[in-house]
C-alpha cells in the first residue's frame, strides 16, 4: 500500500510539473486518426508478431514478424502507440514509438539503457506524454521484473520509480484513471 501511495505522489508531483500542449492534427489539417487495438490496429494473437495499421483498403505494416514485436500500447488519446521490438526470450528489446501525426515509427529507447543484464519486458502509458517502462533480468528461465520507469517523451528523460527487492517480481503493470496498479510476487529464497 505504500508503494502505490508513494507512485502515485510522484506521479502527481511529475504532473505538475510539466506543461504543455500536444496536437493531434494531421497535417493539411485533416482529422486526425484515432489508434485503436482490434479495429486499425492489428496484432494477431495465433501468428508470428507484427503490428499493422488499417488505412482505408489497403493495411501498412508499422512492424513486421522480422521484429518480433510486442502488443504496442496505445496512448489514451489514442494518437501514439509504443511497444517493444524484438520481444523474445533473452533478448534485449528497443521500446518504438509510432505517432499518427508523422506516420513515421522511431527507436525511442535502447535497448542497453537499463543495462547490460537487463531489458524492457512491458510499456504502458501513464498519459498522453509519459511512459512506463518495466524492465527486468535479460537473462535465465525465470526473469523477475525488478524495476519501473517513467520515460517523459518531451524531454527525452527518464527516471526510476520503483525498485523491488531482490526476491521480488513486479506484475500486472497497469495505469487506470491515472493510478498505477502492479502486483508484487516475493519468492521465499532460503
Amino acid at each position: 500500500m505504500k508503494i502505490r501511495a508513494r507512485l502515485a505522489f510522484i506521479l502527481v508531483l511529475a504532473g505538475l510539473g510539466l506543461t504543455g500542449c500536444s496536437s493531434n492534427e494531421v497535417p493539411g489539417g485533416s482529422s486526425p486518426v484515432v489508434l485503436s487495438l482490434g479495429e486499425n490496429v492489428l496484432y494477431p494473437d495465433n501468428e508470428p508478431p507484427s503490428i499493422r495499421l488499417k488505412k482505408g483498403d489497403r493495411t501498412e505494416v508499422v512492424s513486421g514478424a522480422d521484429d518480433y514485436p510486442s502488443r504496442p500500447a496505445i496512448s489514451p488519446n489514442g494518437t501514439k502507440m509504443a511497444y517493444i521490438a524484438p520481444y523474445e526470450f533473452e533478448l534485449a528489446g528497443d521500446v518504438w514509438l509510432y505517432e499518427t501525426g508523422s506516420g513515421e515509427k522511431r527507436k525511442r529507447i535502447d535497448r542497453d539503457a537499463f543495462g547490460a543484464d537487463r531489458a524492457a519486458w512491458k510499456v504502458v502509458w501513464a498519459d498522453d506524454e509519459r511512459l512506463l517502462v518495466l524492465v527486468g533480468d535479460r537473462y535465465g528461465t525465470v526473469t523477475l521484473n525488478r524495476e519501473i520507469f517513467a520515460y517523459d517523451l518531451s524531454s527525452g528523460q527518464s527516471q526510476s520509480i520503483l525498485i523491488a527487492g531482490v526476491n521480488q517480481d513486479i506484475r500486472e503493470l497497469a495505469v487506470q484513471d491515472s493510478r498505477i496498479s502492479f502486483r508484487i510476487a516475493t519468492y521465499n529464497v532460503s
